[in-house]
């Protein structure tokens, strides 16, 4: 499929030379394709570089795909929408149902949940951007037009269960109350969001025997273990610099940006000893041969002035670049998973570091109020800015965890009662039940009443 010309992209990001570096969207012949480019320049001056470039690659893939076809994203907005259906159908793997209350669930078929949220958001943001411009006449193609009527359709849900969106999934810009309605028109049909945890204590090493198969260079071993170790998202690692650690000692804490803080680092990532061994083992060797100036942790430490060390990344390509986030997921995580049949963005590492980081807080903390605290910790190392919102998510998928230990204690009762001989109606007569000795207490009480209660029909 690697030759097919319909899936190759007829758009480019690309940066001006000049000192702002100025992002522009051109086409195949270096042509600027004027209306995203001004959109770009509007996310450069509102949002972190990472949402830029994020929207940037949506909207370059659902702009080659209009190319191919000879589609035009400026049509009416019935046929604009139908355009893009078609591409959430066919491109992204969704299912679409009608709402009763005028709007389109999205159903995902494939692992692309996150994906088609980014879409979405992109897409919508886009032409809410050529309407305020005047660059796209109304109504706007993914949102509702109010007021409007649709005729009811037996694949409803009913009216109680209409989605909300909450400020965590990415999907909906903010927290919408539970008896107002979205006025997007496409809505994920999984409305709560639920990280895709990860709680197998053997991912980790399934990982890193992939690079080892692919045969990852130290850097890329090191970037790995760092993200299991610390939590901390692909980017962040790879946006270290040496100011970053040095000046937090040079041992095993260093300063972060995080998501949305443009650049501001307002978090610590921290590690073990054995990581910052690697950490500086890499520095003096592997680094070293790909560093323009082929300085040595020392070297830097030493003889060059502290106010520069800002200006240097930790983590280096082969071409003297710094390592991108994109290139660490294309040529070190995705490739390796692929080879051993692995099933995980790279994103699932943050996932897992947070389940493990819960689970060893309930297994060493008893008391509710020290498992709150320490909870609340994990939320601002975490850097969450809605921390209770995303926690809850993994809560769930523990509680979940928690029943299914009760469900096997449970079943191995069960398998033990029925391995044992039934016991003869003279067996029963000699066991009595003395209900006087039973608890009085208002939750036994429940319990007896709803024993007595039964969803079978009467007999006879």
């Amino acid at each position: 499929m690697a030759g097919d010309l319909r899936l190759r992209p007829r758009f480019f990001l690309r940066h001006l030379p000049t000192e702002t570096g100025a992002a522009l969207i051109v086409d195949q012949q270096g042509q600027a394709q004027l209306e995203l480019s001004w959109f770009m320049r509007e996310l450069e001056e509102q949002y972190a570089a990472t949402t830029m470039r994020s929207y940037a690659a949506v909207l370059i893939r659902y702009f080659s795909w209009l190319a191919v076809r000879h589609l035009s994203w400026n049509v009416e907005s019935g046929t604009a929408r139908a355009q893009f259906e078609r591409f959430l159908c066919d491109e992204l793997g969704c299912q679409l149902r009608l709402h009763r209350h005028g709007f389109i669930l999205l159903t995902m078929t494939r692992e692309n949940s996150s994906q088609v949220g980014h879409v979405l958001a992109a897409v919508r943001h886009f032409y809410a951007f050529a309407i305020r411009k005047h660059l796209y006449l109304p109504p706007h193609p993914l949102e509702r037009i109010q007021g409007a009527a649709t005729a009811p359709s037996p694949l409803e849900f009913p009216a109680t269960d209409v989605p909300a969106m909450p400020a965590v999934s990415g999907v909906e810009p903010t927290q919408l109350p539970r008896d107002r309605l979205t006025n997007a028109y496409y809505v994920l049909s999984n409305g709560i969001w639920v990280p895709r945890v990860i709680d197998d204590p053997d991912f980790p090493r399934q990982v890193f025997a992939a690079g080892a198969a692919l045969g990852w260079p130290f850097r890329d071993r090191l970037i790995t273990r760092l993200l299991f170790e610390t939590g901390a998202r692909v980017s962040e690692i790879c946006g270290l610099t040496l100011a970053d650690w040095l000046g937090r000692g040079g041992r095993t804490e260093a300063s972060a940006f995080s998501k949305g803080s443009a650049g501001r680092r307002v978090k610590v990532v921290r590690f073990s000893e054995t990581t910052a061994t690697w950490l500086r083992q890499y520095f003096d060797h592997e680094r070293r041969a790909d560093d323009p100036e082929h300085q040595r942790l020392n070297d830097y430490r030493d003889h060059v002035d502290s106010q520069l060390w800002q200006h240097i990344p930790l983590f280096l390509t082969r071409l003297h670049t710094a390592m991108s986030p994109d290139a660490y997921r294309d040529q070190a995580w995705r490739p390796a998973c692929r080879l051993r049949g692995i099933q995980a963005n790279v994103h699932q590492a943050r996932h897992w570091y947070v389940t493990t980081a819960l689970q060893e807080i309930d297994t060493l903390v008893s008391d509710a109020a020290e498992r709150k605290r320490r909870v609340r910790a994990l939320i601002v190392y975490m850097g969450w800015r809605s921390g209770a919102a995303t926690l809850e998510g993994y809560d769930h998928h523990l509680d979940q965890l928690r029943h299914a230990e009760i469900h096997g204690q449970l079943q191995a009762k069960l398998d033990q009662a029925l391995r044992r001989p039934p016991t003869t109606p003279r067996d029963r007569e000699a066991m009595p039940i003395i209900w006087s000795q039973l608890p009085h207490d208002p939750d036994w009480q429940l319990l007896r009443r709803l024993g007595r209660q039964s969803d079978e029909p009467p007999l006879g």
